[in-house]
């Protein structure tokens, strides 16, 4: 009743002021700053917080930004963007898009860089693409190492390109300051080297990523046609990390074998008749049990192998070894302790 009475009264009040004559108040009072000012002194009372019991009715509207802040930016970035190949692939397609970026658009007042012709001008336009395109390729070889160690989340990524995106613009600055000599304020030379490096980088970016996409897609539907074609059925494996949340799938097929990597577990596969691997966050025990309806058993302590993919079984002087069906030559050690584990699964 009370939080009633209060909006009504301001709520009269708010109402009068706008338009005089109407309510007990006969002097015009349009002042809007008036408003806004009895509106900030009567909210400083203090309000149970019981009163509001979920976010939603404190705040009537919704945030526009309140899905970007849900994200979970500790999600692994999809697989095939970071692939080296598209890496390999996007760098380039950036480099062509930033030179024809400066060629059309002549940004960072470069039109006034050199009294030079056309000709002369996209030389050394192509000199700074290059140039520029090695901070992309540090960033990259970076993450490439990062990679092999730790999984790539979307908030490395974005910080990643972030920084990338820094690093030109002080690239460019430094041309402008020092090189050029430009005499306008600091400000204004970042202001525009930020805004056209965000372009040059964020442009080629984004459609590159949406092309990686649409390809993993387009190759995953054909593959499903062609198993529906041939009337396979293919068994797939959900790998889940320490938390239980489902990381990556696989084409049992597909799957190599699985290696221990202390905290982590590299899950090696084919993909494109290449190998890949997948760095997971779980122990070869709990990524043991989630396998125990597959013909993937443990050969060592630090080896889980699809049985699948076994070629043949091998003795020499440090034991057995098992030759896997792979792109690449993979020998797995197989301990004494699974050996009858081992060659049980390869007599059935």
């Amino acid at each position: 009743m009370g939080i009633r009475y209060r909006v009504s009264v301001i709520g009269n009040r708010a109402l009068r002021m706008c338009h005089p004559g109407e309510g007990r108040d006969p002097q015009p009072r349009s002042n809007w700053g008036e408003i806004l000012t009895f509106v900030r002194m009567t909210s400083k009372s203090p309000v149970p917080n019981n009163r509001y019991p979920t976010p939603d009715t404190r705040h009537p509207f919704p945030n526009p930004f309140s899905y970007f802040c849900n994200m979970n930016l500790r999600k692994p970035i999809p697989e095939f963007f970071i692939r080296p190949r598209n890496t390999v692939v996007q760098i380039i397609f950036t480099a062509l898009f930033a030179y024809a970026f400066i060629l059309i658009y002549r940004p960072f007042g470069s039109q006034e860089w050199f009294e030079v012709n056309q000709g002369q001008f996209a030389f050394y336009a192509g000199f700074v693409v290059v140039l520029g395109m090695l901070v992309v390729i540090i960033s990259r070889v970076i993450m490439s190492q990062i990679r092999k160690r730790r999984t790539i989340t979307i908030a490395g990524y974005a910080l990643m390109i972030a920084l990338e995106v820094l690093a030109m613009t002080g690239f460019y600055m430094m041309i402008e300051k020092v090189f050029l000599k430009d005499d306008r304020f600091w400000f204004e030379v970042y202001y525009t080297a930020i805004e056209n490096t965000s372009l040059i980088l964020l442009i080629p970016y984004l459609i590159s990523l949406l092309y990686f996409a649409w390809q993993d897609k387009k190759q995953n539907f054909d593959q499903l046609l062609s198993q529906k074609e041939h009337g396979d059925k293919p068994t797939f494996i959900p790998f889940a990390d320490e938390n239980g949340e489902v990381r990556i799938t696989l084409n049992l097929a597909d799957l190599l074998y699985i290696e221990a990597n202390e905290n982590y577990v590299l899950i090696h596969y084919v993909e494109s008749g290449k190998s890949e691997r997948f760095l997971l966050r779980n122990s070869m025990k709990g990524v043991e049990g989630q396998l125990a309806l597959f013909p993937v058993v443990r050969c060592h302590r630090s080896y889980l192998v699809n049985t699948l993919r076994i070629k043949f079984a091998k003795k020499d002087k440090s034991g057995l070894i098992i030759q896997l069906n792979a792109p690449t030559s993979v020998q797995l050690p197989v301990s004494t302790t699974f050996k009858d584990k081992i060659i049980n699964a390869l007599a059935t």
